[in-house]
């Protein structure tokens, strides 16, 4: 397992684990487009941190922080 900087194509992914696993929050519930956006939007923000675990090239799990929310929003 190697564990990453997510980048802007990994943001479809890190939504349908989220939708998937984080599924009893709000959140989850607006869906794999909206979330994509968000963590597209977290990713490229020097404000947050979104760091993902891959194994075989393929993304199984991800943690996100922001650093400054005032300044991501």
């Amino acid at each position: 397992m190697n564990v990453l900087i997510a980048e802007k194509k990994d943001a479809k992914d890190i939504a349908k684990i989220h939708e998937r696993e984080i599924n009893q929050g709000f959140l989850s519930q607006l869906g794999i487009k909206f979330l994509s956006k968000i963590y597209e939007a977290l990713i490229l923000s020097p404000d947050s941190l979104v760091l993902v675990a891959k194994e075989n090239n393929v993304i199984i799990g991800f943690v996100s922080c922001c650093l400054n929310s005032q300044g991501f929003y």
